[in-house]
This record gives C-alpha cells, sequence and structure tokens, in this order.
C-alpha cells in the first residue's frame, strides 16, 4: 500500500515512530505524540486488551479523534501486521471512493522495533454528535442495508452497533468498515450474511417486531429479486439460526442449510 497515493504525508517520529497524516488531518504532531503517549493521553477509552486499544483523545484546539491501536501481542501477528491498520485503511478508503458515508481517516501509524512492526493503527474522526443505535431501532439502518447491496460491498460485521446517526441532521455513517468486500455487483448472499449478522447481534431473534418490520421494508426496497418474500425471509431465518464465523461472512459462504430452499444460483 503506497500511502501517498491516497495523499497522505510522511511525518518521522522517535524510537522507530512512523506517521502519515492525511491532508486534511489538523495538527499532525501535536496528535502523533499524543498517540506515542498512549492510553495515558485518553479522553474515553471504549476498548482496552491485550490485542487492541480503542480511544478518543482531544487536540490542543479541542478537536476529539478516535483512536485504534493494533497492539500485535503476538509474533504472528508482528509477520501479518499489514493485516490490521493498513488492511483497515485500503477498506476504508475504498468503501468511501464507493460512496459508504463514513468518517474521515486522518492518519495511519505504525511502530517499528529489531526489524518488525510491533504496532500499528489508524486515526479517525471523532462523530460529534452521532449516536449508535439501540438493537430497536434497526429499522433506521434500511437505507444502509440497500446502499451496500447496490454498490457490492459485503460488511461482514454490520450491526446496530456501528451504524452511526446524527439524529438533529437526519444523516448517518458506517463504521468498522475492515474486512470489507468490494464486489463486481450486488449479491443477496451477501445482504442475507448482514440481515442475519445484525439480528444475531441484536439479541432480539428473528421473531422479534422489529426486525420484522426491517424484513418487510426492505424487501421492496431492493427493487427485483429472484426469491419470493417468503423464501428471502425463510433464507435470513435460516442463516441466522446458526453463529456463522468471520471468516464465513467475510468469504460470503454459501451455507449448505439453504439448499433445502434455493439453489446457489438465485442468491450469487
Amino acid at each position: 500500500m503506497k500511502l501517498d497515493d491516497h495523499n497522505f504525508s510522511f511525518l518521522p517520529g522517535p524510537d522507530g515512530w512512523e506517521f502519515w497524516h492525511s491532508q486534511d488531518c489538523p495538527e499532525p504532531s501535536t496528535i502523533s505524540q499524543c498517540v506515542q503517549a498512549g492510553l495515558s493521553s485518553a479522553v474515553e477509552v471504549f476498548k482496552e486488551d491485550g490485542k487492541r486499544w480503542v480511544y478518543r483523545l482531544s487536540s490542543g484546539i479541542g478537536q476529539q479523534f478516535i483512536v485504534k491501536t493494533n497492539l500485535l501481542p503476538r509474533l504472528k501477528d508482528k509477520f501479518r501486521a499489514r493485516s490490521f491498520a493498513p488492511e483497515e485503511l485500503t477498506c476504508h478508503l475504498q468503501a468511501v471512493h464507493r460512496g459508504i458515508p463514513a468518517p474521515k481517516v486522518y492518519a495511519f501509524f505504525s511502530r517499528r522495533k529489531w526489524g518488525l512492526t510491533v504496532q500499528n493503527g489508524l486515526i479517525i474522526e471523532y462523530l460529534q454528535n452521532f449516536r449508535a443505535l439501540a438493537n430497536t431501532e434497526t429499522l433506521r439502518m434500511l437505507p444502509a442495508f440497500v446502499m451496500l447491496y447496490q454498490k457490492g460491498i459485503n460488511h461482514p460485521d454490520f450491526m446496530h452497533r456501528n451504524f452511526m446517526l446524527n439524529d438533529d441532521a437526519g444523516c448517518w455513517e458506517i463504521i468498522d468498515l475492515e474486512k470489507c468486500a468490494f464486489l463486481a455487483s450486488p449479491s443477496l448472499l451477501s445482504l442475507l450474511l448482514m440481515l442475519a449478522r445484525n439480528v444475531e447481534y441484536g439479541e432480539l431473534g428473528i421473531s422479534h417486531p422489529v426486525n420484522q418490520s426491517l424484513i418487510q421494508e426492505l424487501y421492496p426496497a431492493l427493487g427485483e429479486i429472484k426469491l419470493s418474500y417468503q423464501n428471502f425471509q425463510r433464507a435470513i431465518e435460516i442463516i441466522a439460526s446458526k453463529h456463522r464465523s468471520s471468516k464465513d461472512r467475510q468469504r460470503i459462504a454459501f451455507p449448505a442449510e439453504l439448499q433445502i430452499l434455493c439453489d446457489k444460483s438465485l442468491i450469487i
């Protein structure tokens, strides 16, 4: 990945740190120093474990940012460091290029030691006045499901917590775009997998009125598809009845259970 192809400028740091920042990144030097300080610079911590930190920091002029740091604790993580922040950056920028509303990426950073990458991550716009949906509000995700389907994007982790809504402005953005797949044409199977993921992690069950309303209103919004409404609904029920691994959702794997309902060619 050549960051200069995306108009990112290089900013070297001490002790093996490297920063690449976008043209509209405010105060890149100040932000890079905050990232080097780690969680001690955090205004609010969203995730802290042995693999990843996600936190909010503030710049000198009071602007807020989200920092996502991959700690790469295992040796194999260090050897495949490109599959973490660099891959997330590529997916994020490609989704934005396809027209998906998403926060700005202000910077990519990494730290190298003994010839290995020991940390990497992204600095992303903090969505002021946005909020994540509650699991009872997923009907509001309908336009995002339609857009992802029409633009041929499979978001393997698309659920209510990754849909950010600004109630006052009436606009929305999608977050956590890492591991997205970008398809040559719309894929009904991809949509079904995303819907099932949303149902599973909403923890309300497929028969809950919230999920039934989303399915009922989404079906006609997709335009002409090869499945009847009854089979469309049943396909979601089948996929949602069993947890799908991250790899299955990323690969858009056809669940064997669907063979009792429809031919593979109908949804791929």
